[in-house]
């Protein structure tokens, strides 16, 4: 799955033709612009509910990576000969 890249931009004028183009890639802004402009809203007002739910899915992402760190075993690990000086290489259990 390719996930597109948000470009380097230091001024709103790139900021906003970021956010447009990532309409095309993200559905996530490309739901937020289309119900702003089904409903009328003013920029301000879509910019800050794009700003709500970037911030709510941020927030979910961080609590799954939380969970499944807490959750997940560590899997085993292979630890190179190099570490072990001469003996062969082994699987270590953490």
């Amino acid at each position: 799955m390719h996930i597109e890249q948000l470009k380097e931009v230091t001024t709103p004028a790139e900021m906003r033709a970021e956010i447009f183009r990532l309409m095309q890639h993200d559905p996530m802004v490309c739901n937020v612009m289309r119900m702003a402009d089904y409903n009328g809203l003013s920029g301000e007002d879509r910019y800050l509910i794009l700003a709500y739910h970037a911030l709510h899915e941020l927030a979910r992402m961080k609590q799954m990576v939380l969970d499944n760190a807490l959750t997940r075993p560590m899997p085993p690990m292979f630890v190179p000969p190099k570490r072990l000086g001469n003996k062969p290489p082994r699987l270590v259990v953490i």
